[in-house]
């Protein structure tokens, strides 16, 4: 009985880290750029706890402000931002505002739908349902998609 426990325990771990680790169809990579659709030479970052849009980097490059993971369990996702380990910084949104806080379960601002609109392309939709948008003086926050008058700014293309 205990030999058949320990193989049902070791079976059903290995079937739970599957299912962990293998993404859905078009999920994102692991971690990634976002660049934005409007401005391709731009992509979101992280400075402290603001938002921004600054130049790609290579890909090839070390992690840096520009760089992001997802916890893809759900498509409800909280978006981390690796340099900011051991902090644990999350992309986070108020009603009206993005910004970067440390990343906690219970706080449902971390979680943002990441919905693939287009070949390649995601927009960020926040619980209050504006998105994620980067604006022609360069600034990042949230928007209502009709209130913005072009909607690549609230497109984002995932690039490793």
């Amino acid at each position: 009985m205990r030999k058949l426990l320990t193989s049902l325990l070791v079976g059903a771990s290995a079937i739970a880290t599957v299912a962990i680790t293998t993404s859905p169809a078009g999920a994102l990579p692991a971690r990634y750029q976002f660049q934005n659709a409007k401005n391709a030479s731009v992509c979101l970052s992280a400075y402290g706890d603001s938002i921004g849009a600054v130049p790609c980097l290579p890909a090839n490059s070390a992690l840096s402000h520009t760089h992001w993971v997802m916890d893809t369990a759900t498509r409800q996702q909280q978006v981390r931002h690796p340099i900011t380990a051991p902090t644990d910084e999350c992309l986070d949104a108020n009603l009206n505002a993005a910004y970067m806080s440390p990343c906690t379960w219970d706080d449902y601002g971390t979680y943002w739908d990441v919905e693939q609109v287009s070949s390649g392309y995601f927009l960020f939709r926040s619980y209050s349902g504006k998105v994620l948008t980067r604006w022609d003086s360069g600034n990042v926050s949230l928007a209502w998609p009709s209130d913005v008058d072009d909607d690549r700014k609230y497109k984002w293309k995932a690039i490793l």
